[in-house]
């Protein structure tokens, strides 16, 4: 049977000017997925934002997903607050999979997990870190 895998990747909360619309839309995008393709699965880049808040979905529907994280979860949210640190241990019990790129820190480890999420996805959403217009 055919899984349609869908890849997202939009981290950076921050520079969200509407972070609760984005949130919706994270939801919803989940919620239709798992309304018209019942077996879809989510490739998730495990970073704030976007990657959270479509895991949490995930959760809320009882939807598969799959973790790409560049580093482990101490290395990856060291500079999170508690519960954004939580939140993404969690999400690690909760994926189908998780896949570490690398055991220590680089920013080379980024792309190289980006590149396993579009690898690995049919249909792959993204956001540009540094547009600030939603």
């Amino acid at each position: 049977m055919f899984v349609p895998k869908i890849g997202i990747t939009g981290h950076r909360p921050q520079g969200f000017s509407n972070q609760s619309y984005v949130q919706d839309l994270c939801e919803q995008t989940v919620g239709y997925c798992m309304e018209n393709f019942h077996n879809s699965e989510f490739n998730i880049g495990g970073c704030r934002g976007a990657d959270s808040w479509v895991a949490k979905a995930c959760i809320k529907h009882n939807c598969p997903f799959h973790l790409y994280l560049p580093f482990p979860v101490d290395i990856q949210a060291a500079a999170w607050s508690v519960e954004e640190r939580e939140d993404l241990k969690c999400q690690t019990l909760d994926a189908k999979s998780v896949d570490v790129t690398s055991d220590r820190y680089g920013t080379r480890f980024y792309h190289i997990r980006d590149r396993k999420i579009v690898d690995n996805s049919h249909l792959f959403l993204g956001r540009q870190a540094q547009r600030r217009d939603v």
